[in-house]
């Protein structure tokens, strides 16, 4: 039998998935329309998606900084934003819904405030 030797260093890729933390600045988000299909037909449109611009996202690193976790936010290149961009839009949808919801109970909570005020 012949005997093996091990070199000092080989290279290879490993290829996986891994799951990672990532945020994404969205920014300029405009809601879509519902289709309007219970008129006369001149009356009537297709429904229109949400538009947005995706400002960038960034990979979220926990480390330890004087024993304290500490998250660092790296800038992925503009290349990942072209990748997953389309993987996005119902995420970003419904986010984008809960930030509208929260502004306008904060809206109601302030106009309730005023009108209390006002008495």
């Amino acid at each position: 039998m012949r005997k093996f030797n091990k070199p000092s260093s080989v290279s290879f890729a490993v290829d996986t998935t891994i799951e990672l933390d990532v945020r994404v600045e969205v920014s300029d988000y405009r809601f879509g329309t519902p289709a309007k299909l219970n008129a006369r037909p001149e009356d009537c449109y297709p429904a229109e998606g949400s538009e947005y611009e995706i400002g960038g996202v960034y990979l979220l690193v926990t480390k330890k900084v004087d024993g304290k976790d500490r998250v660092v936010e790296i800038k992925l290149p503009n290349e990942v934003i072209d990748i997953i961009g389309n993987d996005l839009d119902e995420l970003i949808d419904e986010e984008a819904e809960d930030a509208a919801q929260a502004g306008y109970e904060d809206y109601c909570d302030q106009e309730y405030d005023r009108q209390r005020e006002e008495r």
